[in-house]
This record gives C-alpha cells, sequence and structure tokens, in this order.
C-alpha cells in the first residue's frame, strides 16, 4: 500500500461492517457497545448474537442499501448499530423507524408483550443532527413530560456527533468512552501497517484488535473496491435525494442566490475532504472562481465520483474560465 494511498476509516460503513458485524469479531462489537453507550457493571454486555451478520456477498451485489448491524446480549436486549456519514432529510425519522420495527419484531402472533426486552438504537454520525445541541452524545427514550417518569427496558435511541468531538491526541483522552471515539474519528491514523498505536489506546480493551483488522482491510485490494464504491454511492445517493441541493433552493430569490452559491461551494469542499482528506491548495479558490449554480451542482457529483483529487480538478479547471463571467 503506497504513502500517498486513501486509509478508509471506521466510519466507512463497510469497514465498520466488517470489524462490527460479524459473529467472529463478536468481541469487537461488545467492546464497541459498551464503551459508546458506557455500559457498566450488571449493565455490561457479556456476549452477542447476530441477528443479520455480515455478508460479503450480498454487499458486493448491492453497494447502495442501508448497512446496519442488529445484535442481541446475553440478556435477550436488542441493539441496531449504524454509521452514517452523509446527512439525509429523513434520517431521524428513519432511525425511529427501523427501531420500532425491532422492537416490534420480537414477538410472533398471540405471544405476550411481557416478553419484549428492550431495544436501543445506536447511530454514530459524521455530520452534526441537532443544531441546537452542543453535546457529543444525545440519548432519547420514553419518558413523561415532566421528565420525573421512564418507561424503563421499552426503547432508547442514542446519537453520537462525531463533529463535536476534536480531541486528536490520545494522551488527552481520559474515559474508555474518549478513547474509542477517537479510534472512530480518526481512524485514518492507524489504517496503515505500520501506524503506531499509543500506550494510551493499547491498554483499552478491544482497540488493539479493532486497529489489527482495520489494518488487514486496508490492505486488501479487493475490499478497498468495495469500501471505495460504498463511498461514492451513499454521496450521490444523498444527492439524489436532494439534501446537497436544498442549499440552492431558492436561488431563483435574489435575496438568496449568493446563499445558495456559498453552501454549494461548502459542500463541494466537504466531500472532497471525506473522500480524500488532504486537498491541493488551489482546489478551494478555484471552486470559489465559479458563480454558475447549474456549473456548480455538476462538480458536486464530480466529487462525489471522481476517482481522484486530480481528475476532479482537471474537471474543474475544465470549467473555472466559462464560470468566471457567468452570472456577474
Amino acid at each position: 500500500m503506497g504513502d500517498d494511498q486513501k486509509i478508509y476509516s471506521l466510519m466507512n460503513d463497510f469497514v465498520f461492517k466488517w470489524i462490527f458485524g460479524q459473529e467472529k469479531h463478536e468481541r469487537n462489537c461488545i467492546c464497541l457497545l459498551n464503551a459508546l453507550l458506557v455500559l457498566e457493571g450488571e449493565n455490561r454486555i457479556e456476549s452477542l448474537t447476530f441477528l443479520n451478520p455480515f455478508n460479503y456477498k450480498e454487499f458486493a451485489d448491492d453497494k447502495t442499501s442501508i448497512i446496519d448491524t442488529r445484535v442481541i446480549d446475553h440478556k435477550g436486549e436488542l441493539y441496531n448499530i449504524e454509521v452514517q456519514i452523509v446527512k439525509e432529510d429523513a434520517f431521524v425519522p428513519r432511525t425511529v423507524y427501523y427501531l420500532a420495527k425491532l422492537y416490534a419484531g420480537q414477538l410472533r402472533g398471540g405471544q405476550p408483550y411481557n416478553l419484549l426486552h428492550k431495544t436501543t438504537g445506536l447511530s454514530i454520525l459524521g455530520f452534526n443532527l441537532f443544531k441546537d445541541s452542543r453535546q457529543i452524545h444525545e440519548a432519547f427514550e420514553f419518558r413523561n413530560i415532566e421528565g420525573s417518569l421512564k418507561l424503563a427496558g421499552t426503547m432508547a435511541l442514542h446519537y453520537l456527533d462525531m463533529t463535536r468531538f476534536d480531541c486528536c491526541k490520545p494522551r488527552e483522552l481520559r474515559s474508555r468512552f474518549e478513547k474509542w471515539l477517537h479510534i472512530m474519528k480518526f481512524g485514518e491514523a492507524y489504517g496503515r501497517m505500520d501506524a503506531e498505536i499509543a500506550l494510551e489506546l493499547k491498554h483499552e480493551e478491544g482497540l488493539e484488535m479493532v486497529i489489527s483488522e482495520l489494518k488487514k482491510i486496508n490492505a486488501d485490494a479487493e475490499k478497498r473496491q468495495l469500501m471505495e464504491a460504498r463511498e461514492k454511492s451513499e454521496i450521490v445517493m444523498s444527492l439524489r435525494q436532494g439534501y446537497a441541493h436544498k442549499a440552492g433552493r431558492e436561488l431563483g430569490r435574489e435575496e438568496g442566490r449568493e446563499e445558495g452559491l456559498i453552501a454549494q461551494r461548502a459542500s463541494i469542499c466537504k466531500i472532497l475532504e471525506l473522500r480524500f482528506q488532504n486537498l491541493p491548495d488551489e482546489i478551494l479558490p478555484s471552486i470559489n472562481r465559479v458563480k454558475d449554480f447549474e456549473v456548480l451542482k455538476e462538480l458536486l457529483v464530480q466529487a462525489a465520483i471522481a476517482d481522484s483529487v486530480e481528475a476532479f480538478f482537471e474537471n474543474i479547471k475544465a470549467v473555472t474560465p466559462l464560470s468566471d463571467t457567468s452570472n456577474s
């Protein structure tokens, strides 16, 4: 693997499913859930059964389906886990819907309701879902309006906003929760075969095993093709759903035109950074010179599907001269 080759992190959902969604990696998933849900004492998970174990062939044949991991622990409690990089318009309703289906799916016709076990959803996000929140971890459960009574043992939803976590130095990490967040967000730093692991991380249960698997999958050429395809398809699906274009819908109104252009340029830059990390210095000025919204929409798609940042730059160089005088 060359030094300039992209490293895929645990936030790539193929990587995540491979490392945490297989029966042979049960221990990885146990450690992840115990750490991110801060489960201690009698609440700790001891064993798991996978309800939808990773299927390599199905994934290779269908690169667009939603990839989650559903497990049941030794107490009968269920968990639905996923990573999501690009925001969807209806993300919260979708997570509620899938959690409710998992909860209701425990019973067959005629079975009593007291057989239902607590069901928990965990979404690890690469975007800011709740604009009014300053927390990394937001948890939701059934409570009365005053908050004094809880419907225990039913359903809970946990959202982890990785954009709010910025501790990139292992020696500054204090809790098990922080150490796992660090590996989730900064996995690129540990994905090369020669990458060293700080002592602070080695001593945390499960992290060394996960990093070892991350190195192996990044060194596998066949799996790298699937990781790249998954990354592209996720971004393209989001564009088709209209999320990335939303900021420009007011383009026809003069007062919203400049804001739409700025937002569209920012979306292009974010996608490029997600896919290629370090961008050439000339990329941002070139994008900022484009003043035609339709050209920006095309560049947004190219940012999602280009094979390299160099290929994208060739596209932008081709359209920039035409756009310098557009709409001026």
